[in-house]
């Protein structure tokens, strides 16, 4: 069968390209690797810019809302944020995952999970999609399948991403412990070196992980043991489903992300955010972009290329700054946690960027200038660019 559209990954930025594509009648496969619902390692911690982003309402996926966040340095330390209005919203990825890709089904996309993409292969009339046991052709294939993905491994050879790793798993609580962790969020910058751990509370367990540089990743399961002893609220649970994961981290270098017949969305562009690792915002939005250029490339022959500068000219402003300051926060972190100390203002402005209503260029500039009226040093400002 013939298809107008191939996506390959079944998460956030796959499912919402198969679903914006099928909404307008054209004929998309989408593949994923793993049957579903299935686990998936992640925060999942959703900002509030994603629901508006998404388009819909993600009903029962929502477990919990956020109105406070503790920062800590480990463990101690801590510094209170908190908000009238929620500041991110509490998912399990197998089961968001799998509602994006009902939706999807719904919208009239043919979705086949269990099928490993094995190889692709891009010629002049269209794409050629191998699976373990199938092959499927199309116009065009989206790569919306992460970190090790195969479309940017057959077709982007020359993208070579940086990496953060992290470390995650379920910690199960007894019900009362629970109750009083939801409606907040826990994060520690100190417990591991140039990163950061945290407690995202769940329906009945938190989520709770470590992450660093893949570079300094050493010692992860230990800085874990050591961010679940020292806070009080969590010394007691017991930990399960421990999992690692790579995140391919946005790091300033620009990376081939559009070719004839083929674009890369997501964790397979390298969209993650590099300050807290987040990918599901930015996977959405380049893949709601790719929908798009794949619409205009299927009616009016346009080139997919112009996806690539679109994508750049809309991200690099955001995540750059991004950049510039987890390099200062995960460098110099007891500097940069004073800063905040003393400066809560600016983590409330980080709620503020994870609500839509303000950029991390804002950010930036803040802790620019609340880090050099703390120390008083000019050449700081080399620190920045």
């Amino acid at each position: 069968m013939w298809h107008d559209v191939i996506v390959i990954g079944g998460g956030p930025a796959g499912a919402i390209a198969a679903r914006d594509l099928a909404s307008l009648g054209f004929e998309v496969l989408l593949l994923e690797k793993r049957r579903l619902p299935r686990l998936k390692a992640c925060g999942g911690c959703l900002s509030p810019r994603v629901l508006t982003i998404l388009g819909f309402d993600p009903g029962d996926c929502l477990e919990d809302a956020t109105y406070r966040a503790t920062f800590t340095f480990d463990g101690r330390e801590p510094i209170f944020v908190e908000s009238d209005r929620p500041m991110g919203y509490m998912v399990r990825r197998e089961r968001f995952d799998h509602f994006l890709c009902e939706v999807a089904c719904r919208r009239g996309a043919r979705v086949l999970a269990g099928q490993e993409v094995k190889r692709v292969e891009v010629s002049r009339d269209g794409v050629r999609v191998f699976s373990q046991d199938s092959a499927y052709q199309g116009r065009l294939v989206i790569g919306a399948d992460g970190v090790a993905s195969v479309v940017k491994r057959d077709l982007f050879s020359d993208h070579h991403p940086a990496f953060f790793v992290a470390l995650e798993g379920r910690l199960l609580l007894p019900p009362a412990q629970l109750e009083a962790l939801r409606g907040g969020v826990l994060i520690d910058l100190g417990v591991v070196r140039r990163g950061y751990a945290w407690a995202f509370p769940k329906e009945d367990h938190v989520n709770v992980g470590v992450m660093a540089p893949k570079r300094s990743a050493r010692g992860l399961r230990a800085a874990l043991a050591r961010f679940l002893g020292r806070q009080q609220s969590l010394s007691a649970g017991s930990l399960e489903l421990l999992k690692g994961a790579l995140l391919p981290i946005y790091d300033g270098n620009k990376k081939k992300i559009a070719g004839p017949r083929a674009l890369l969305v997501g964790d397979a562009a390298s969209q993650v955010d590099p300050l807290l690792g987040e990918g599901i915002y930015y996977g959405i939005q380049s893949a709601r972009k790719a929908a798009s250029y794949a619409l205009r490339a299927i009616e009016d022959r346009d080139s997919l290329l112009s996806y690539q500068a679109e994508i750049d000219a809309d991200l690099e402003p955001e995540l750059r700054p991004a950049l510039l300051l987890s390099k200062l926060i995960y460098f110099f972190p007891r500097f940069s946690y004073y800063v905040l100390k003393r400066h809560p203002g600016a983590v409330a402005l980080y709620a503020d960027i994870l609500r839509a209503n303000a950029t991390y260029r804002d950010l930036r500039r803040q802790i620019k200038i609340h880090a050099l009226e703390s120390l008083g040093l000019g050449g700081l400002l080399r620190l920045w660019g």
